[in-house]
């Protein structure tokens, strides 16, 4: 018997609800008086709008791919040689670790440092290989960001060890 609603459906139908609840709780979230440019309440809106989109396009892409019913693959090590530390499940936890140890040491490091390194963290993760494209995108990412929202938005990011 074919399930209707498959895995990805379900996201992307609890997705939409739970943003757009989180939308209305952001409006009525008194505002802060900071002197900037954008209010930091724009952020979350924006990006729970986005997270809308993706989920409409997550439920889309679901809808209109005809799915085969293929057998599960089998992921334990002995049988398909997959080391441990290189099947799927260990490369999430692996960047949720990641994204854990960034929200630690942002102050301490900074903005450009700790998302330098989270950028080249998390690209090796889900890449192997290719050190010098992922150092190049993960260092100039994270000045262009800095200076972006520091000169242009006039947002306070943590300067860290380097105290721009």
């Amino acid at each position: 018997m074919k399930r209707s609603v498959s895995f990805d459906h379900s996201v992307a139908i609890m997705t939409i609800p739970i943003a757009i609840l989180l939308i209305i709780v952001e409006y009525k979230t008194p505002r802060a008086t900071i002197p900037q440019a954008i209010g930091p309440h724009v952020w979350p809106i924006g990006l729970l709008c986005l997270l809308i989109v993706s989920a409409i396009l997550l439920f889309s892409h679901a809808t209109s791919q005809k799915r085969k019913a293929l057998p599960l693959a089998d992921l334990s090590s002995t049988k398909t040689g997959v080391k441990w530390y290189r099947r799927p499940q260990m490369a999430s936890v692996m960047m949720l670790l990641g994204l854990f140890l960034y929200t630690v040491f942002l102050r301490s490091a900074g903005f450009i440092i700790c998302t330098s390194l989270l950028v080249i963290y998390e690209a090796r993760v889900m890449e192997r290989g290719r050190w010098g494209r992922n150092i190049i995108i993960g260092v100039v990412f994270s000045v262009g960001v800095y200076f972006i929202f520091v000169k242009v938005l006039n947002v306070m990011l943590p300067a860290g060890l380097l105290g721009w």
